[in-house]
C-alpha cells in the first residue's frame, strides 16, 4: 500500500464521530458528526467512503453491544446486591496494598470487578504482597455499580468503572478461602515484575520503574503523579507511549546491526509488541503506541494514515475510549505529533525542537483544560529539555537497573524530582469550557496546525490573542453561583459573583485523621478537598478566595492548607477567640507565612455583602456554639449560614436579631438533633433547608427529629448525602435567583 493512496484519516475521525454521536447524543455531537460527512464527501474517494463506512458500521454494532452489556449489568447487581461464596479469579498484576487495605481486579462469571477487602493481620498482608500465581477466592460480598459524581465537575467512579468494562465494585466481607496455582501468563509475569522491583529497589525508585516500564502506579507515585500533573508533564510516565515508541526503535536498531532482514525484523518486532502490551496491563497509551507504531511500518503508512487507522481499530474495540481523560490525552498526543511530523519536515535542528515543543504545549490545551482546569506555562520549557533527559538518558538508564537488579540490590539508589517543585508556581487556572469554548480550542489547534503548515506566522499573534479571549469567558462567567459543596461529612459553602476569578467559601471541610498505633495498618492519607472541593474551584476557573471559617472544628477548618495551595486564600475571617484552639492557631500561623490576611470578626460587621450576624463578643474555643453567623442577600433571596450552631447560639441570636428571617437556611451542625429549634425555625420562617452531610456517616446526621420539625413547616429540603453538590445560580438578565439544583437529581442508587 503506497503512502498516501488512501487517507485512513477519514476512517479513524467518522469512527470517532459515530461514537460521540451514539454515545453522547446531542446537537453538538450531531453537528460534529454532519461535518466529519462532509469533510469525508469531499475527499471525492469511493474506496476512502467505502472503508469509512464499513468502520462505521462496526462502531456502531459496538455501541449497541455495549448497550446490551450496560443493561445486563444494572440488571445484575441491582438483583444481586449480595454475593455469597463466589468464585472469583484474582488478576495478580493488579493487587495493590495500602496499609490494611487491599486492592485488585477479580474476574466473575459475569464479568471483572474492583475488589476491595480489609486485611486482618500483618503476616495475611506480607502474604498478599509478594503473591505473584494464580490465586482464586471464595469470599461473601456486596456488589455495587460504584460512587456516581457528587459535584460538579467532580469525579464520576460509576461512570469510569462503565467505560472500562468493570461490573462494578465488590467490597469484600469475607475470604472463606484461598486456592493458589502455578498459572503461566502475562498477567503473572507482570505482577512478578512488579514484586522484584519492589524488593529490588528503593521506595521511590521502585515507582518510577514499575511506572515507566509497566504502567503500575500505587499510591506512593501520588505525589510524583501530582507534581508533573501541575507541571504539565504527565505525558512523561506513559500517557503519550512515549517510551513504547523508543523501546521499539531500539529493539529494531539492535536486530539490524546484528544483522537481522527487515522482515524478519518487522515479524520480531510484532512479537515483541504484543508481549509488552501484556506486560503494562494493556495501558490505553501503550496500546495505542504499539497499534500505531506497528500499522506504519507493516503497511508503510504516513504517520496522520497509522493515526487514521489505530483511531478506528481502537473504537471499535471500545466505544468508550475517548470519553476517558487517558484516551483522550494518549490519541490527542499522537494526533499532534502525526500532523506536526509533516509540517516541520522543512526546519532542521535546535529550530524545529523548539518549534515542535512549543506546538505541542499549546495544542494539548483543549484537552488540559477539560479534564485538568489548569496549564503550567514552565512546561513549555521543562518540556523542551525534560523530554530529551528521558529519551536519551532516564528511559535507557531505567531499562539498564531494571535488568541489573536481577544480580545486585539497588536499594540505595535514590532519584528525586523535588528540584522541579519551584516550577508549580508557575500554573494558571483556565477553567473548564463549556462545549461551545471547548470546539472553539479544538479549532484554534487546527488553526495552529494550519499556521505552521502555511509557515505563517504573522498570524500566530492572532491565535494567541484569540486563544486568551477563549480563557477569559472560561474564567469569568456570567452567571453568579451558589453552592453548598458536598466534601463529606463536614461543610463549604461557595458563592462566586458573575465575571469575577474571586469566590467565597464559608469553611472548607477536612477530617479527622485516624491514626493506627499499628504501623502496617496506616494507609496513605489524602485531603478530601483534593477530591471534591480543589477540582470544582478550579473548573470555575476560581483564582483567589475569601474564606470565612465557621468555627474551628477540624470537619470545617482541616483543609484549609491545602485549598489555600491550590487556590490562594487572599483573606480568612474567623470569630474572634477561636484562635485559642491549638490546632486551629498553627493553621492561622501556617496561612500567614504563605501572604494570606487573617482577620478575626465579631458582629455587627460587613465584608462586602456578607453580614456578621453572631458572635458579638470573643468566643472561648472555637465550639459548636461560638459559630459565625453570617448573612447575605444573593439574586434577591437571602441566606443565612448557622456553621454547627446549636440550640443555645440560635436561642441567643434570636435574642440578638429578633426580626431575622432568610428564605434558605444552612442547617446548623448537619442537622443534628441539637440544632434547629421549633423556635428558631418558626422565626427565620426558610422556604428551602440545606444539610450538610456525609453519606452513612458514623453520626447518623441529618437527625430524624430535625427532618421532621422542617417537614411539618413544609420546608424544602436538600441534602448533600442524598444529592451531591446542591447549587443555584443567578440569571444575569433578570438578577433573580433561579430554581435550586442537585448534582444527583437522578441517580439510581444501589
Amino acid at each position: 500500500m503506497s503512502k498516501d493512496k488512501i487517507p485512513l484519516i477519514y476512517l479513524g475521525l467518522l469512527a470517532f464521530g459515530v461514537s460521540i454521536l451514539v454515545l453522547s447524543p446531542s446537537v453538538w455531537s450531531v453537528i460534529f458528526f454532519l461535518c466529519l460527512v462532509i469533510r469525508l464527501i469531499r475527499a471525492k474517494s469511493v474506496r476512502v467512503i467505502q472503508l469509512s463506512v464499513f468502520c462505521a458500521f462496526f462502531v456502531l454494532l459496538s455501541c449497541m453491544l455495549l448497550f446490551w452489556k450496560n443493561e445486563r449489568r444494572e440488571t445484575f447487581i441491582f438483583t444481586h446486591p449480595t454475593v455469597v461464596n463466589q468464585e472469583l479469579s484474582v488478576k495478580v498484576d493488579t493487587i495493590k496494598l495500602d496499609g490494611d487495605w487491599l486492592t485488585f481486579t477479580g474476574g466473575m462469571s459475569q464479568g471483572n470487578v474492583k475488589c476491595g477487602v480489609k486485611i486482618t493481620s500483618e503476616k495475611e498482608k506480607e502474604w498478599w504482597s509478594g503473591a505473584g500465581s494464580g490465586i482464586v477466592l471464595k469470599v461473601d460480598g456486596e456488589l455495587s455499580l460504584g460512587e456516581s459524581q457528587r459535584n460538579l465537575d467532580g469525579f464520576d467512579y460509576r461512570k469510569y468503572l462503565k467505560q472500562n468494562g468493570f461490573l462494578g465494585v465488590l467490597t469484600i466481607t469475607k475470604i472463606k478461602k484461598i486456592t493458589q496455582k502455578r498459572e503461566l501468563s502475562l498477567n503473572v509475569l507482570r505482577r512478578n515484575a512488579i514484586v522484584h522491583s519492589e524488593k529490588r529497589f528503593s521506595k521511590q525508585m521502585k515507582e518510577l520503574v514499575t511506572g515507566l516500564l509497566f504502567a503500575h502506579f500505587s499510591k506512593d507515585f501520588d505525589e510524583n503523579r501530582e507534581l508533573f500533573q501541575s507541571l504539565g508533564l504527565l505525558h512523561l510516565f506513559a500517557i503519550s507511549g512515549l517510551h513504547i515508541s523508543l523501546f521499539l526503535h531500539y529493539f529494531r536498531r539492535i536486530l539490524l546491526r546484528i544483522g537481522l532482514t527487515k522482515e524478519v525484523v518487522l515479524f520480531l518486532q510484532v512479537v515483541f509488541s504484543i508481549f509488552y502490551l501484556g506486560m503494562t496491563g494493556f495501558a490505553t497509551s501503550v496500546w495505542r503506541a504499539v497499534l500505531q507504531r506497528n500499522s506504519g511500518d507493516l503497511f508503510g503508512l504516513s504517520p496522520q494514515n497509522a493515526f487514521g487507522l489505530t483511531v478506528g481499530i481502537s473504537v471499535i474495540f471500545n466505544p468508550y475510549l475517548f470519553f476517558t481523560a487517558s484516551g483522550q490525552l494518549t490519541f490527542g498526543l499522537a494526533f499532534l505529533i502525526a500532523f506536526l511530523t509533516p509540517a516541520l519536515e522543512r526546519f532542521r535542528g535546535l529550530k524545529k525542537e523548539v518549534i515542535f515543543t512549543i506546538s505541542l504545549s499549546f495544542g494539548i490545551l483543549p484537552l488540559l483544560s477539560w479534564n485538568f482546569y489548569e496549564w503550567n506555562v514552565s512546561s513549555i520549557v521543562l518540556s523542551f529539555f525534560l523530554t530529551k533527559v528521558f529519551e536519551c538518558f532516564f528511559l535507557p538508564m531505567i531499562v539498564v537497573l531494571f535488568f541489573t537488579s536481577f544480580v545486585f540490590e539497588l536499594k540505595w539508589l535514590n532519584v528525586s524530582f523535588d528540584f522541579l517543585a519551584p516550577f508549580t508556581e508557575l500554573k494558571l487556572i483556565i477553567g473548564k469550557p463549556n462545549i461551545v469554548l471547548f470546539f472553539a480550542l479544538l479549532a484554534l489547534t487546527i488553526f495552529l496546525i494550519w499556521i505552521i503548515e502555511t509557515g505563517r506566522w504573522r498570524y500566530f499573534f492572532l491565535y494567541f490573542v484569540m486563544i486568551s479571549g477563549v480563557f477569559f469567558f472560561q474564567t469569568h462567567h456570567l452567571t453568579t453561583m451558589v453552592a453548598m459543596v458536598d466534601i463529606g461529612q463536614g461543610d463549604s459553602f461557595f458563592i462566586q459573583p458573575s465575571v469575577s476569578t474571586t469566590a467565597t467559601l464559608i469553611d472548607v471541610g477536612g477530617k479527622r485523621e485516624i491514626v493506627s498505633n499499628e504501623k502496617w495498618k496506616e494507609r496513605k492519607t489524602s485531603n478530601n478537598a483534593e477530591k471534591t472541593l480543589i477540582p470544582f474551584l478550579k473548573s470555575r476557573g476560581v483564582q483567589a478566595l475569601e474564606v470565612f471559617i465557621s468555627h474551628a472544628h477540624e470537619d470545617h477548618y482541616g483543609d484549609v492548607l491545602t485549598v489555600n495551595q491550590a487556590v490562594p486564600i487572599k483573606t480568612l475571617y474567623y470569630p474572634k477567640g477561636a484562635e485559642k484552639q491549638a490546632g486551629f492557631r498553627k493553621i492561622l500561623l501556617s496561612l500567614e507565612q504563605t501572604g494570606t490576611r487573617i482577620h478575626p470578626v465579631l458582629a455587627p460587621e460587613k465584608i462586602g455583602e456578607m453580614e456578621v450576624l453572631f458572635p458579638k463578643e470573643e468566643v472561648n474555643d472555637g465550639g459548636n456554639n461560638d459559630s459565625l453567623i453570617l448573612r447575605q442577600t444573593i439574586g434577591g433571596r437571602s441566606f443565612l449560614f448557622t456553621g454547627d450552631a446549636e440550640s443555645e447560639e440560635e436561642q441567643l441570636l434570636l435574642l440578638e436579631q429578633a426580626n431575622i428571617t432568610a428564605d434558605v437556611l444552612k442547617v446548623g451542625h448537619h442537622g443534628s438533633k441539637t440544632s434547629s429549634t421549633e423556635e428558631f425555625l418558626d422565626k427565620i420562617s426558610p422556604k428551602i433547608a440545606l444539610i450538610s452531610c456525609g453519606v452513612n456517616n458514623s453520626f447518623r446526621h441529618p437527625n430524624q427529629e430535625t427532618l421532621e420539625k422542617l417537614g411539618k413547616r413544609n420546608i424544602f429540603i436538600k441534602r448533600t448525602d442524598e444529592n451531591g453538590m446542591i447549587y443555584f445560580t443567578v440569571d444575569p438578565f433578570s438578577a433573580t435567583l433561579g430554581n435550586i439544583k442537585s448534582v444527583r437529581e437522578n441517580v439510581r442508587e444501589k
